[in-house]
């Protein structure tokens, strides 16, 4: 809004502009909101490609362990696998055979003969004497 300032002893014509503070204010608070607006934007860009990053570095690191799990067997664990390892006392054992066996053994555990004091005290004796028969 602009008053004019004329009067019979001046007769030159100076405009007063009285709004042009409040107009320039406005401006740069409108300014300054864009901006914030567009750094914002900028961070949460930003934001969410790091955590994409982040994500990608996970998954490519779990893929990578997962390629990189392995395991070892040893000599004996192989054999054992072969069925080539001896059974009690020696004896070579087909795994029909040694199926039959465990169920022998999960009866007398059921009937509670397992560890009756004979089978206890001759298996120490064969622990400590370290006798096969």
């Amino acid at each position: 809004m602009q008053i004019g300032n004329s009067s019979p002893l001046n007769p030159r014509r100076r405009a007063i502009d009285l709004t042009r503070d409040n107009r320039e204010g406005l401006k740069e608070a409108a300014d300054r909101a864009v901006d914030n607006i567009q750094q914002a934007r900028e961070l949460e860009r930003a934001e969410a490609a790091r955590q994409a990053e982040s994500l990608q570095r996970e998954t490519r690191t779990d893929e990578t362990r997962r390629r990189e799990d392995s395991i070892e067997l040893s000599r004996e664990a192989e054999r054992l696998a072969a069925d080539e390892l001896p059974g009690p006392r020696g004896t070579r054992e087909t795994p029909e055979a040694r199926a039959e066996r465990v169920a022998e053994l999960k009866e007398a555990f059921e009937r509670g003969d397992l560890h009756s004091p004979e089978r206890l005290e001759r298996a120490a004796e064969r622990l400590l004497m370290n006798d096969d028969e």
